[in-house]
């Protein structure tokens, strides 16, 4: 078994909001969606470095996707007078694509965390890492696709309950699975 005890040192207790997504740059959406971004909760920490980074720098691409998608649902047009479908669509595809290829890397490295630390619960957890790709892939099906590429309510809800449900609830379980019972501590690191 290899050896993880240096993905459990102590979390720093002082990290600041993502560079691109302070709340003084939330766009006001009009009833479409709440761009507002997610901020990074140190409660939110798990307690393995590794992982928190991967945690905070998905949160910090997932704010960039929908402040991007959000700006688009107001049909803005750029400098060169193209509106969403020829200009933001590539962007929004684009900022996708970045969390799509983070998630990949770090789905990988955590679903080796949890063969490594024998996870009683990690094929229920692998196969929700697998159902969101296929989500993912399939909402930038629909942005390529579509006439208009825009966030909804509906997908930027979505995407942060995902967020919520799965990082800080879901994989809550194994860190405390790793603490109490691999490390053998009653209290963890927290």
């Amino acid at each position: 078994m290899q050896n993880f005890q240096s993905y459990a040192a102590p979390v720093s207790t002082t990290l600041a909001p993502p560079a691109q997504a302070s709340r003084s740059q939330a766009i006001p959406m009009s009833g479409d969606a709440d761009p507002s971004p997610l901020i990074w909760r140190d409660s939110w920490a798990l307690g393995i470095d590794t992982l928190d980074a991967d945690h905070r720098e998905l949160l910090r691409l997932m704010n960039r996707l929908i402040s991007t998608g959000a700006a688009n649902a107001h049909g803005a047009a750029d400098s060169y007078g193209r509106g969403d479908h020829e200009a933001g669509s590539n962007v929004l595809v684009g900022r996708l694509d970045e969390l799509v290829a983070h998630l990949r890397v770090h789905f990988e490295r955590e679903e080796a965390f949890l063969r490594t630390i024998d996870y009683p619960g990690y094929e229920e957890h692998a196969g929700e890492h697998a159902m969101e790709m296929a989500e993912l892939i399939d909402l930038r099906r629909a942005l390529v696709l579509a006439s208009t590429q825009r966030l909804d309510r509906e997908t930027i809800e979505d995407i942060k309950a995902w967020f919520f449900n799965h990082v800080i609830a879901e994989d809550q379980r194994y860190a405390e699975y790793y603490f109490r019972g691999v490390l053998g501590s009653g209290n963890g690191m927290r």
